[in-house]
């Protein structure tokens, strides 16, 4: 199944999962025609990355507490459709692989990406999902928030840290947003993967709230000599295009 069928497939299944609550796999094939393997596969992906849980008796889906789907002929739909040729432009600009990241509950995922066509680069998401707190993109959407709210969602979830550079305090991470807030873009250097860089803008509907997160990820290597370092070279060209690329697509969806 390729690539693109299996992310539609894994929307409609969520979209369905959204309006009748609780369904079980052979439902699920029946009603969006496809197959019980397809839909077994899709599951077990989403289960695992946290966007749906399983009812103990039943065996059967629902969507996980926080998870909120964005509707049908939203901006964000819109926004979808037209992203990929600046994508494209984004990374032929950089040369580096670019994303487009929404919040799924209390993590990131990623409907579209764009990889470098260079030997060393950092492979597409699409499909996966990051960590709000330790994501570029994350730390954008949550930035969107107050410090409440952050709170609130955060609850008495741990914070995991992947890497010795991960933040795991809720304290930190609220004064980091902050600072997110004031500079207008985020970055991830070493806190989900070492020896990954990646910068976020965000993309803002006409009433200025997120809709989405665009980045750009790359070998920290290109970047930064070590994760400690501040302001590469390549970092400024990084980030004018997708304030450029962001400025553009907003235009666009909000006409």
């Amino acid at each position: 199944m390729s690539e693109l069928k299996t992310l539609k497939n894994a929307l409609a299944i969520l979209r369905l999962l959204e309006t009748r609550q609780v369904v079980g796999i052979r439902d699920m094939a029946q009603e969006l025609e496809v197959s019980t393997s397809a839909v077994h596969r899709i599951c077990s992906t989403l289960l695992a990355e946290g966007i749906i849980v399983q009812e103990p008796g039943t065996r059967k889906y629902s969507l996980s507490e926080g998870v909120v789907l964005w509707q049908a002929g939203s901006t964000l739909e819109r926004l979808l459709a037209v992203a990929p040729r600046y994508l494209r432009t984004l990374r032929d600009s950089t040369h580096e692989t670019v994303h487009l990241a929404v919040r799924t509950g209390l993590k990131v995922t990623f409907p579209l990406a764009l990889e470098s066509a260079r030997e060393l680069r950092v492979s597409s998401r699409v499909g996966k999902t990051a960590l709000m707190h330790t994501s570029a993109t994350g730390k954008i959407l949550l930035s969107d928030m107050n410090d409440a709210e952050i709170r609130q969602l955060i609850g008495e979830h741990q914070l995991e840290a992947p890497t010795e550079y991960s933040t795991s305090s809720l304290d930190s991470l609220i004064e980091e947003m902050r600072d997110v807030r004031g500079k207008g873009y985020a970055t991830n250097v070493s806190e989900t993967e070492t020896g990954i860089y990646t910068i976020a803008v965000a993309v803002r509907d006409a009433e200025k709230h997120v809709m989405c997160a665009l980045s750009v990820s790359a070998p920290l290597s290109r970047v930064r000599r070590t994760p400690e370092q501040h302001h590469g070279a390549p970092e400024g060209h990084f980030l004018g295009a997708l304030r450029l690329c962001a400025h553009q697509l907003s235009e666009e969806v909000s006409q």
